[in-house]
């Protein structure tokens, strides 16, 4: 029988919780419900260059665990010391891999003695009958892409996902020792791969411009998911014609200062509206971030929830007015979908990937006039209906995990 050999390294020793490690946990969480011969699925980590295959068991364990909740099967996690280490270390590229390939040994060795006794079940040995699927951020450090060019010379075919290249296109929004670990690790991910899988056209488009020797048929856009679990309360949902919501990391790309410019403007106006930030804090955040904890609104009309779970952005969702994503850089705009699903309104940047994700369903503005999003917020804050509001059908989990079996398979 074909085996597909998931990737799942960064998720399972690092616990990461980020925007890709959720889609990883909903995407492998529905292969294993999946019918998916002539496929059997099974789950690996890569250390010091080579593939382990992990007990089933711990696999689901991983995957189970959601943002805020399990902390203890969600990985290893790094200290704050490893953390500035691997900045400073990251100037030279050469130094930065050779301690990361280290210090992911002896933090794995660590982790399988203290909590997850013979997890690992044996080296993975690979064949023509074997495809390697990398859908984890196998760019932040570990030894993936070693282990994937053994198994490539093995005979395994190789399908990796790469989320968007903004790093590549657009070094200036990211930090810099994450510009140079993804383009070096993602210009041989994609010399190894058979097929690459991306998150929208508009990354499409920008893979096969940087890297104009793949074949278009071979890099494949797959429907992310917009699934969440059922409330826990019974207690009717009602929407606060006041409240709006920002979801995403407050970074530099995600223009959060230019919603908290405009909600000032707003509250000095005396517009009696709020603001939920959901979002961890992110890298050259450091002014908004000092503005937002400033702001003599902190813990009233303004909330930052920075540890949200899917239960709380999903009743965050459904309680607002709208959605405000200001973003200048996207891959994608997963928030997009997730609010439309749940009919929250949505206010977003004019960028083409948020015209292709929320088409005609959002209400788009200029990406640097507070002023002009003041405005549409006052507006809706006065009547709820002038945002569309419609009844879609968006992609679940299942749909994106069944896109990925149909590019395998191809």
């Amino acid at each position: 029988m074909k085996t597909i050999h998931v990737d799942i390294t960064e998720l399972a020793i690092y616990g990461h919780k980020t925007g890709i490690q959720r889609v990883v946990r909903n995407i492998c969480g529905q292969l294993d419900k999946l019918d998916t011969a002539p496929y059997k699925i099974r789950y690996m980590i890569a250390i010091a260059g080579r593939y382990f295959e992990l007990d089933a068991d711990f696999a689901a364990k991983v995957f189970s665990s959601t943002s805020g909740t399990n902390p203890e099967y969600t990985g290893i996690g790094t200290t704050s010391v490893a953390a500035i280490g691997k900045k400073l270390l990251s100037i030279s590229p050469f130094v930065f891999r050779h301690v990361q390939r280290r210090y992911a040994r002896y933090k794995l060795r660590r982790y399988l003695a203290d909590r997850f006794d013979e997890v690992i079940e044996t080296g993975v040995r690979f064949d023509k009958d074997c495809t390697v699927l990398v859908i984890d951020s196998f760019w932040s450090g570990s030894t993936a892409l070693n282990a994937v060019g053994r198994a490539k010379r093995q005979g395994a075919t190789i399908t990796c996902m790469i989320y968007d290249v903004i790093p590549i296109t657009h070094p200036l929004v990211c930090v810099p020792s994450h510009v140079q670990s993804f383009t070096w690790h993602c210009d041989r991910m994609v010399k190894y791969s058979d097929h690459v899988l991306t998150i929208s056209n508009y990354s499409k488009s920008e893979i096969l411009r940087l890297y104009p020797f793949l074949r278009p048929q071979n890099v494949k856009v797959i429907r992310l998911g917009a699934d969440f679990s059922e409330l826990t309360n019974s207690q009717e949902i009602t929407r606060n014609l006041d409240h709006f919501l920002t979801v995403g990391t407050v970074e530099v790309r995600k223009r959060h200062e230019i919603i908290f410019e405009a909600f000032e403007l707003l509250w000095s106006r005396g517009v009696d509206v709020q603001l939920t930030i959901i979002g961890k804090r992110g890298w050259r955040s450091e002014k908004v971030v000092e503005n937002i904890e400033k702001s003599p609104e902190l813990g009233k009309r303004l909330r930052w929830l920075q540890n949200a779970d899917d239960e709380e952005l999903r009743l965050n969702y459904l309680t607002c007015n709208s959605t405000i994503i200001a973003s200048e850089l996207e891959g994608y705009g997963l928030p997009i979908i997730e609010a439309l699903m749940l009919k929250s309104g949505v206010i977003a940047t004019d960028i083409p990937v948020f015209r292709e994700v929320g088409g005609d369903h959002v209400i788009y503005f200029e990406s640097n006039n507070p002023e002009k999003l003041a405005q549409q917020i006052e507006k809706l804050s006065k009547d709820i209906n002038i945002v569309p509001r419609p009844e879609i059908q968006c992609p679940s989990w299942r749909d994106a995990a069944l896109d990925v079996l149909d590019a395998i398979s191809r």
